[in-house]
């Protein structure tokens, strides 16, 4: 629920555009149009809706999405050319952002000193604010700029008025201490600036240097569904959504009980499958096993639950019968049946099961163990030992 006490942040969902990215992704215009259509009705108003200069598909797309809704931005995304910035208006873009190199390494290799960025920082954002509602500039490879340049070009974009100053982790190497001290410094430092993150996940922290990053200042992230984009993706849009639903201090508006699926239809069209334990998304999150964790969820789910499964979706959590199953666990799969044993025979029954398991490596779900309960001539599926 949103309080006045948590800071509102925004999210810019690019999976239209750095999620398509992905190798082996290929979403068609209706793949496009289905995915928005979804995150815009789960709250979505910002989105990254692809490059215009890649020509007329392209263009299409994006002049639809423009036109589809009275309330949401669609922006183009763009290099620093007067090339992207004229195909973003063929296409009736109303917002764009236009990316810039600001580590010496990228510099170097598009063939620009630091001050010629600087300059074009300028001239770019002037061009823009000529055609177009609103636009924002990139700082691509920002984890690995000098700070100097980059506090620089923060207060040359600030300067521009822009809407957005992006904060690029291109190749996913902060961590979340490191996120932190570069947010705070730059926030104190230009605090009339609108920061937004864009993490990738190389290492795996994409959602953990997003979420630090909203709570050292910045003011939006960039995200995608199933975290899908280049190389390892980027910060996923299930996770930092719940993430912030969790939160003391921030709120972004978001249906969360649309994440599940948002991500499997996502999943369907990308070809990218969710795995069992994916957070948030995965079919294995709320099973339940462990019997000292079963005996405690079944006096309260808090106890090894983060949240109520239902606000993402799920099904209710459930108890799987394996090697490291209770007996708590055990007889409340039996109760939900209706059967009903004495103790010594529930202690027959539990060897029993236990030697299955152990024989066939395979977990059961509750009614498979009802149906084993039922199986004729039980005590034949037992160790000569255990008999």
């Amino acid at each position: 629920m949103y309080s006045a006490e948590k800071r509102p942040v925004y999210l810019i969902d690019t999976t239209l555009r750095d999620g398509a990215q992905a190798a082996d992704i290929a979403f068609s215009s209706e793949d496009k149009l289905r995915i928005a259509d979804l995150l815009y009705n789960s709250g979505i108003r910002f989105f990254e809706a692809g490059i215009p200069v890649m020509g007329d598909t392209e263009q299409n797309v994006i002049s639809t999405l423009t036109n589809r809704y009275d309330i949401a931005h669609f922006i183009g995304w763009c290099r620093a050319k007067l090339v992207d910035l004229d195909a973003a208006q063929r296409c009736n873009c109303k917002s764009v952002h236009i990316s810039f190199p600001v580590s010496i390494n990228h510099i170097k290799i598009l063939g620009y000193t630091e001050n010629e960025i600087l300059d074009q920082v300028s001239f770019f954002c002037d061009y823009a604010s000529k055609y177009f509602n609103s636009f924002s500039i990139g700082a691509q490879d920002a984890s690995r700029a000098s700070y100097s340049f980059l506090h620089e070009f923060v207060k040359r974009g600030v300067a521009a008025n822009v809407s957005r100053i992006r904060i690029a982790d291109t190749v996913g190497i902060l961590t979340p201490i490191e996120t932190f001290r570069l947010f705070t410094k730059l926030k104190s430092n230009v605090p009339q600036c609108n920061l937004e993150i864009h993490a990738h996940n190389d290492l795996g922290m994409a959602t953990a240097n997003t979420v630090t990053a909203l709570q050292a200042g910045a003011d939006a992230a960039s995200i995608t569904v199933n975290g899908i984009g280049e190389r390892a993706g980027n910060a996923a849009l299930e996770e930092v959504v719940m993430a912030l639903q969790l939160s003391n201090t921030l709120h972004c508006d978001f249906d969360t009980s649309a994440i599940n699926t948002i991500c499997k239809t996502v999943a369907d069209l990308s070809g990218m499958e969710i795995g069992k334990q994916k957070p948030i998304t995965g079919s294995s999150i709320f099973k339940h096993q462990s019997g000292i964790h079963c005996h405690a969820l079944l006096r309260s789910k808090s106890a090894y639950e983060p949240y109520d499964p239902s606000l993402s979706g799920h099904t209710p959590s459930r108890f799987v019968c394996g090697t490291h199953s209770g007996r708590a666990g055990i007889l409340s799969m039996l109760e939900s049946c209706g059967i009903v044993m004495s103790t010594s025979e529930f202690d027959t029954f539990f060897k029993t099961l236990q030697y299955h398991i152990s024989r066939t490596g395979k977990s059961m779900t509750a009614n498979e163990v009802c149906e084993f309960y039922y199986a004729p001539k039980i005590t034949n599926q037992m160790s000569p030992e255990q008999i």
